[in-house]
């Protein structure tokens, strides 16, 4: 039997990933605690693009490899003094 747990690469998603908690730390006084009240608080938290819908690229746009890293996102240089 050759089950098990699959040893795959784990998928780099981009953009924020539904269902990701948001998290606040909000200190309250004693009193506020005790008897309650109200407090305004603003989150910031990402959203998909509306243009590229969090891919990257606009829709019908041409997706093409960087001909100078070829996609890897660095290049080497190489000096000899």
């Amino acid at each position: 039997v050759g089950g098990g747990f699959g040893g795959g690469g784990r998928t780099r998603t981009r953009g924020p990933v539904a269902g990701d908690d948001l998290r606040f730390d909000l200190e309250i006084d004693f009193k506020t605690a005790v008897f309650g009240g109200e407090e305004r608080v603003r989150i910031r938290h990402l959203e998909k693009c509306d243009t590229c819908n969090g891919d990257g690229v606009k829709p019908g746009s041409k997706v093409s490899t960087c001909n100078v890293c070829n996609g890897m996102g660095v290049t080497m240089q190489v000096t000899r003094t």
